[in-house]
């Protein structure tokens, strides 16, 4: 049996030691960002409310193990091994304050339970931008002003709406005739 000069040869795949590394980092995870995102969110809120009864006081940030926000009373993870939260829920706690615009670093969050409460301002416009996942918002019970935006018709999940029992004003919009399959 002779073997044909032309047939293909089995090649051998060198790679140099730059390029295993770039190949690696091109592998490799990026750190968790968002995690830490959740964690800023959830310290921004702790700034931008009062707590008149210490109810939020013992969320403690001098924790950096895996999880250590999922253990705070109020708050959901996807896991407890993971800083994700998807759900955040201090009702009726007394808090005070402006809504807290930190949410935005919380881009996973489906649910916001922040009812019966003293919350006033404006609901921001922008949340729907913010919170692309959120299925379910109660905002009842504190003292929002102004117009809903009507940005809410743009969430894609969103469920359920509870505005009720605040200050705004004007007409419900249009938009949110799609909320929940309209």
């Amino acid at each position: 049996m002779s073997t044909n000069p032309t047939s293909p040869q089995p090649s051998r795949c060198t790679f140099t030691l730059p390029t295993l590394i770039t190949f690696t980092l091109l592998l490799t995870p990026p750190p968790p960002a968002a995690a830490e995102d959740d964690v800023n969110y959830l310290r921004g809120l702790l700034r931008s409310l009062r707590d008149p009864d210490h109810t939020l006081s013992s969320w403690n940030f001098n924790n950096n193990t895996a999880g250590f926000i999922c253990r705070f009373d109020y708050v959901g993870c996807w896991n407890d091994q993971e800083n994700r939260v998807i759900s955040l829920k201090p009702a009726d706690l007394g808090l005070a304050g402006t809504f807290p615009s930190d949410i935005r670093f919380c881009k996973n969050l489906q649910t916001v339970d922040l009812s019966g409460n003293n919350i006033t301002g404006e609901i921001p416009t922008e949340l729907c931008t913010w919170l692309p996942y959120l299925v379910d918002i109660n905002l009842s019970g504190n003292r929002f002003t102004g117009q809903i935006p009507s940005g809410f018709g743009d969430c894609a999940f969103l469920n359920i709406i509870d505005f009720s029992s605040n200050r705004l004003s004007g007409n419900i919009p249009v938009q949110l005739s799609m909320v929940g399959g309209g």
